[in-house]
């Protein structure tokens, strides 16, 4: 089992039942507001986000979307068109790579707080595939909706 020599973020401290049950309720200005303060919870606890202000959470919220991932399911798959990085915040990931040659390797495993996906920032396309390793919930960010709404 890999063991990270930093910290782990605490665990979560609200209900998936809730995010599901204010994605289910609409687009109201309350399910919105609920959903982004959920989101905003998930933001402060990553280390790569630890140094943004509220006021930049906040920003960074508008652009995220919830994701569940059901069991042994690919959050997308090596050679996808890449729109989105995600921010692991329960379970764990697998992110592995198929070479040319067939075989394949698994490159690291995502723990809560840490993200993955990020060569949305420099590519077209996912160069890993990523699969839910246990329980997962992420965020998924979008570079392409946050240029848009500066």
């Amino acid at each position: 089992m890999l063991r990270s020599a930093r910290a782990q973020p605490k665990a979560r401290d609200h209900d998936p039942a809730r995010i599901n049950l204010v994605l289910q309720s609409g687009q109201s200005s309350a399910s919105r507001a609920i959903l982004a303060d959920v989101i905003v919870d998930d933001l402060r606890r990553a280390p790569l986000f630890a140094g943004l202000t509220d006021v930049q959470l906040g920003k960074l919220s508008c652009i995220a979307r919830p994701v569940t991932v059901p069991a042994d399911a690919s959050i997308f798959v090596q050679g996808d068109r890449a729109d989105a990085f995600y921010l692991l915040v329960e379970g764990a990931v697998k992110v592995a790579k198929t070479f040319a040659d067939g075989r394949g390797a698994t490159i690291r495993y995502v723990r809560p707080g840490e993200t993955f996906g990020e060569s949305v920032l420099f590519t077209d396309t996912y160069p890993s595939a990523p699969r839910r390793w246990s329980p997962a919930g992420c965020a998924a960010l979008t570079p392409a909706r946050f240029a848009a709404s500066s």
